[in-house]
Parts: C-alpha cells; sequence; structure tokens
C-alpha cells in the first residue's frame, strides 16, 4: 500500500511538472508578450516555456517575473509610439508653416510687382506660332501687374522658372529634370516689333555621358506672336503718341533685340531689315 502511494505521489508529480512546463511565453507583433497554457492563441508565436519545477510558489514569482516584463514592454511601446506620433505632427505643423509662409511671400510678391514702363507695350494676349512645325499654338497673357500666364497657368514666381518682362521683350527660362542623368532648358525669347511678337522657341537637352561631360542636344523654332485683344493706350504702329525721346528710346531697344535675333540667326537677313525698316516708320 505505501508502495502504491509513493508511486502515485511521483506520478503526480512528473505530472505536475510536465504541464507546467508546457507553459509558453507568446508574442504577437504590435502587440507585446502574453504567458499562454500549453498553446499560443491563433496570430501569436512561442518565443520560449515558463518552467516551474521547484513548487508552486516559485512557479507563481516566476510567472509575476514574466507578466512584469510584458506589462513593462507594452508601457515602453505605447510610449515610444506616443513619441513618434508627437515628433510626426511636430513635423506636420512645421511643414504646415512653411507652406504658409512661401505663400504669405509669393503673395506678397505679387502685390509689390508692376509692369516696368520698358515693358508696357507687352501687357494683354498673344497668340504665339512656332514657323514650320507641327507644334500648336501657344497663348501667352502678360498682365499689368508684372505676371505671365501660359497657356492658362502662371509662369511667374514658379520653381525652376525665370520671367523677365523688359526693353519689350519677353524672356522666359523653364528648367526641368527629366531624369537623373537628363535635364532640359526651355528659352522663350521675343522682342516687340511694331504689333508682332518676334523671337524663338530653344529646347536644350543634357545629356550626362557614363564617363563624364554631357551631350547637348539643341532644337530651335522660329516663333511669331500676335495680339488677341486691344493694345494697352499708345503702344500702336511706332508709338506716334508718345514724346521724341520715349520713342528713341524705344527705338534702340528694339533695335537692340533685333540685331540680337539676327545674330542668334534666328532671324534672315531680310526678315532682319524688314522689322528694322518697319520699326523705324520707313
Amino acid at each position: 500500500m505505501k508502495r502504491l502511494t509513493l508511486f502515485a505521489s511521483v506520478l503526480l508529480t512528473i505530472s505536475a511538472t510536465s504541464v507546467q512546463a508546457q507553459s509558453v511565453i507568446c508574442e504577437k507583433f504590435g502587440s507585446g508578450q502574453i504567458i499562454a497554457n500549453r498553446v499560443c492563441p491563433l496570430g501569436y508565436v512561442k518565443k520560449g516555456e515558463v518552467a516551474e519545477t521547484n513548487g508552486g510558489s516559485f512557479g507563481n514569482a516566476g510567472m509575476q517575473i514574466y507578466q512584469d516584463m510584458i506589462n513593462r514592454n507594452e508601457a515602453d511601446r505605447q510610449a515610444r509610439l506616443a513619441r513618434e506620433a508627437a515628433a510626426a505632427e511636430a513635423q506636420r505643423q512645421r511643414n504646415y508653416e512653411a507652406q504658409q509662409a512661401a505663400e504669405r511671400l509669393q503673395q506678397q510678391n505679387i502685390r509689390n510687382s508692376k509692369l516696368l514702363d520698358s515693358a508696357r507695350c507687352l501687357e494683354g494676349g498673344w497668340e504665339i506660332e512656332f514657323v514650320g512645325t507641327e507644334t500648336p499654338p501657344m497663348r501667352f497673357d502678360v498682365t499689368n501687374d508684372g505676371m505671365l500666364f501660359v497657356d492658362g497657368q502662371r509662369a511667374s514666381f514658379q520653381p525652376n522658372t525665370t520671367v523677365l518682362l523688359a526693353n519689350s521683350a519677353i524672356n522666359l527660362d523653364v528648367r526641368e529634370v527629366v531624369n537623373s542623368s537628363t535635364t532640359k532648358q526651355i528659352l522663350f525669347q521675343f522682342s516687340l516689333d511694331n504689333e508682332k511678337l518676334i523671337g524663338s522657341l530653344k529646347v536644350i537637352t543634357k545629356k550626362e555621358k557614363f564617363f563624364g561631360g554631357t551631350d547637348d542636344d539643341i532644337q530651335t523654332f522660329r516663333a511669331t506672336g500676335l495680339r488677341t485683344g486691344k493694345a494697352p493706350t499708345g503702344c500702336i504702329s511706332g508709338l506716334n503718341n508718345e514724346s521724341s525721346g520715349t520713342r528713341g528710346e524705344t527705338i534702340a531697344d528694339g533695335l537692340k533685340n533685333l540685331s540680337e535675333l539676327y545674330n542668334q540667326g534666328i532671324l534672315t537677313e531680310e526678315e532682319f531689315n524688314a522689322a528694322k525698316r518697319r520699326l523705324l516708320g520707313l
């Protein structure tokens, strides 16, 4: 009888030890760790075991240690998430404030801008046609506050874009990055000749070579522009209503622009002479 009792006691001890050893540590991404009995719940991965082979009180103490560790891990995770969320919100606020400041500065520049007197006769709408190409016409609009719009889209004050309106000439320089090795520059250059814009469109494509340097592809198209509306007061056919001094300055500026276009090969000799005669009223 004593042997049977002793055997049963040993069997219960072994069974209890086996059951206790089957308590496992389970972990789920983003949810910390838990202690489970025998098998981890769905979605959790077994990370270890909790062994209680030295009695219930020791086992309970061990379980409490693991539970405290889990609680600390979860608290640390929540604190980290809160810090990351606060940092992201602070960065978003800084970006928003920077954007608002940039927009205020841009609007201030627009309000303070004014079309130069030397470019006053450019004001209004223009239809630009490209000679000898199938490129569709473009529309330029010059406002009295010195803004240039191309096909309804504002060009002035845009990133990577330079607009110069002076001496009865329009110069528009647009630069864009095609890819990591290719950049493109688009140049519109126009000079006002009487009531007509004469100029060119130049496209310069630069491709970096493998061993250094660049391959430059330059395409130039002649272009002309006609008004689509009424000219500003005093800006018609030689500006006869202006003082002789102002008219002389305008003619000098016009001749300079025509000479530059001729030297660049944009105007033929015949076109240059004809434009010069019109400018001089001959």
